[in-house]
């Protein structure tokens, strides 16, 4: 390491700070809390310390409780984070790991598991330091592609709204034209507001869709939200150019109640690339579809977007998510869609790949339902 990394310790037994002090010296500078500076923690953030050893009860506050607070701290986003107790409990066990603690200890520890443990969580932290101005970046290629994205959606979304637009101007004509007739039937009437509130929430729908797609999602919470509702946003930024191209859209999810936990920004990014693809994959075609179809599969779910072309030949598989590489002609793609999307994807500890065996062009993104039970590694 170029530089002595920093320790906190927030353990209120005078013999267990020494122990952890004196064993740890050797890896990083530590820093022992006091009653009165737990007072205003607030101030630890702003040491951005390396690794935090945290015991449960210490000094009165509740461990679980000042983890979390921690973990919304963008400073200590790299921070590894130790929660320690006196008895092994399965209940504190799980309640550090939901808190968003790196690891549960059980005190008294033999000083070689400390030094092992410690070294590792370290080492850990220092390589996320490293790799975070690589992370800035990609962040920033992502946002990018996705303003260039909007860019090329520009025209779509005006039809987008300009459908609904001239359906309600022709409701509320038709509504004039029954006043002027003399008595109004309620019937047809009903009909009328039915149709307008329809596309009133079909244009409410496109604007929020659009907003989420606009904003910029690096430190965006991860949230639980329904496949169904994940692919209708997705649906609402493309749909009418896709009736545009003549291409039938058909969307299966057997269980209408699955839910995956994500950054619901990034995964539209996504899935809107795919379909995307898939649009100028087929739109010259004689036979145009565009199959979603979402499935669970154990703790994971799948996405899978399949259209009507022809297989992408095998022998270039390996190339489609390397930077740069296109199957469209010049100036029609940058290469960076499916190299961002399959970023996105690994970032949610999932993966994108093209299904080899289709006989279809057929991708499959595959995402843990929820990130903190995901045996891989956390986001």
């Amino acid at each position: 390491m170029s530089s002595k990394q920093t320790l906190l310790i927030l353990e209120e037994d005078p013999t267990c700070q020494r122990m952890l002090r004196d064993t740890l010296k050797e890896l990083a500078n530590p820093i022992i809390a006091t009653p009165s500076s737990l007072g205003t923690l607030d101030l630890a953030p702003g040491m951005k310390p390396d690794l935090i050893i945290l015991g449960i009860h210490a000094f009165g506050f509740i461990g679980y409780e000042l983890c979390e607070k921690f973990r919304l701290n963008s400073d200590l986003r790299t921070s590894k984070i130790i929660l320690s107790s006196t008895q092994w409990s399965p209940e504190e066990r799980q309640k550090s790991y939901e808190a968003g603690a790196d690891d549960y200890w059980i005190k008294p520890l033999l000083q070689e598991e400390i030094l092992a443990k410690g070294r590792l969580l370290l080492n850990d932290a220092q390589a996320q330091k490293n790799t975070a101005p690589l992370l800035k970046a990609q962040a920033h290629l992502t946002y990018t592609a996705q303003m260039k994205a909007l860019g090329e959606m520009a025209g779509g979304i005006a039809h987008e709204i300009n459908t609904p637009l001239n359906t309600l101007l022709l409701s509320s004509e038709q509504i004039e034209s029954l006043i002027q007739e003399g008595p109004i039937p309620l019937e047809a009437l009903k009909q009328l507001t039915q149709t307008m509130n329809r596309n009133i929430s079909r244009v409410s729908g496109i604007i929020q869709a659009l907003q989420t797609f606009c904003k910029d999602s690096t430190y965006e919470p991860l949230t639980l939200i329904p496949a169904q509702q994940l692919i209708q946003k997705t649906l609402d930024l493309c749909s009418e150019r896709l009736k545009a191209k003549d291409i039938k859209i058909q969307v299966e999810i057997p269980n209408p109640q699955l839910k995956l936990q994500c950054q619901a920004t990034q995964i539209t990014q996504l899935l809107l690339h795919l379909i995307t693809n898939a649009r100028d994959a087929v739109q010259f075609m004689k036979d145009k579809w565009i199959h979603i179809e979402v499935t669970q599969k154990d703790h994971f779910i799948e996405i899978s977007v399949t259209d009507s072309g022809s297989p992408i030949p095998k022998e270039i598989h390996y190339k489609l998510f390397h930077p740069f590489f296109t199957t469209k002609e010049i100036g029609q793609g940058s290469g960076l869609g499916l190299s961002i999307s399959k970023g996105i994807a690994e970032m949610h500890n999932g993966e994108l790949k093209i299904d080899r065996e289709f006989k279809n062009t057929r991708f499959v993104l595959k995402i843990p339902m929820n990130q903190k039970n995901c045996p891989l590694e956390r986001v």
